[in-house]
């Protein structure tokens, strides 16, 4: 902790001791690390949002603790790239956003019009500026002016422009079921099979499609269809090796565990596609680690809060540098688990994490000052500094 104009600045013990003179303006690099961090307090943040670095300023528009009045104001910065931090914004005021769907800059109303988060007065004044294409994918646009987007005159649209915003518009989570059903029999193959692949088209016309493989590519993706269509639809993906329509099985949510078993079974090189799912049980992380053990899976793995500890054990005592630094990754990694580790492998590992606040001052010090020329692990280095055994680790 660090006392700043009557606060304190939190952040990790090494981290306070080695920028402690980056609270007065030194250099741009300090003011960034200052704004870039998670738990930088709102004072400081109003004070570098008038930083002359367009940068710094820029962090400071997207940091959440970043004040609702210093938004206002980077709202009319006068560099664009600073806007559209702002325009990104999900906690902006209508006032706010009304103000930047008048921007003048093409990019921050293109941020802005992907906003989800976006009013109907907003979008209302988006659309009357005539760029339809970030409003068509945006799922808090309005049904009738997903509509009106693709259903627009075709004479003020040239047919690529047309495709584009048609299909934008049936990937909408939000699309009605009537213009869903409409898209379905678009003659643009991309959009088909948007419509096929989008969770809220309507399941008597899933059903319908389940039995047209043309429709197989998107169907495998859609969270809403039936687990035994996913079924039926692996087993023809096997049938004539449509790997693509295997990995949009795989990385279907809702796609049981005995299903991907199956498909790893016959396809094990889609293991490093299957550990990029938003969900894995424990059996099945260590069933994709049996299948390919290399340091790239290792990191979709163990920064997974519920990765099996015997996974990360095993990823710890490997001796290899890439998979020490991916079990670093997982939260449940505790102080104890450093100290038989190497420093010159923790050095640069430990930087942007929240374990060093466990480092006494002295020794994150020396550890990164040390890096790669210290050849022991932390507890060797602790008993050279005399800190184990004496209470003080």
């Amino acid at each position: 902790m660090l006392w700043y104009e009557g606060e304190l600045v939190p952040g990790c013990v090494w981290w306070t001791q080695l920028t402690c003179a980056y609270y007065h303006d030194v250099d741009v690099d300090a003011e960034l690390s200052l704004v870039q961090n998670a738990r930088c307090p709102a004072n400081i943040l109003t004070h570098y949002a008038s930083s002359d670095d367009v940068d710094v300023r820029g962090w400071v528009a997207e940091h959440p603790a970043c004040p609702l009045a210093i938004i206002d104001q980077l709202a009319q910065d006068s560099d664009e790239t600073v806007r559209m931090s702002v325009s990104g914004r999900h906690d902006l005021a209508e006032h706010t956003m009304l103000l930047l769907a008048s921007d003048p800059d093409e990019s921050v109303i293109e941020e802005l019009s992907r906003n989800s988060h976006i009013t109907l007065a907003v979008c209302e004044a988006l659309h009357a500026r005539g760029d339809s294409a970030p409003l068509a994918g945006n799922p808090a646009t309005p049904q009738d002016t997903l509509r009106s987007i693709a259903n627009g005159p075709a004479d003020n649209l040239g047919d690529s422009r047309r495709r584009d915003l048609r299909y934008a518009v049936a990937c909408n989570p939000h699309c009605p079921a009537d213009l869903l059903e409409a898209l379905g029999n678009d003659p643009g193959a991309l959009t088909k099979e948007a419509v096929a692949a989008n969770p809220a088209t309507p399941l008597w016309l899933l059903e319908t499609w389940s039995h047209d493989p043309s429709r197989y590519p998107g169907l495998a993706k859609n969270s809403s269809i039936p687990d035994q269509r996913l079924w039926d639809i692996a087993d023809s993906a096997m049938l004539y090796n449509q790997r693509d329509t295997l990995a949009s099985i795989v990385l279907n949510p809702h796609c049981p565990e005995d299903l991907i078993g199956k498909i790893l079974d016959r396809e094990p090189d889609l293991a490093v596609v299957v550990a990029r799912r938003t969900t894995l049980s424990g059996a099945l992380m260590n069933a994709l680690y049996q299948i390919r053990g290399d340091g790239l899976l290792a990191d979709d793995l163990a920064r997974r809060p519920t990765c099996p500890r015997p996974l990360i054990d095993n990823l710890l005592a490997s001796g290899q540098s890439q998979k020490i630094r991916a079990a670093l990754t997982n939260p449940n990694i505790s102080f104890d688990d450093l100290l038989g580790l190497p420093v010159a492998i923790l050095a640069g590992s430990l930087l942007n994490t929240d374990l060093l606040d466990d480092l006494p001052a002295d020794t994150a010090g020396r550890m990164i000052g040390l890096g790669s020329s210290w050849g022991g692990t932390l507890g060797e280095l602790y008993h050279a500094v005399g800190l184990l055994g004496t209470g003080t680790a």
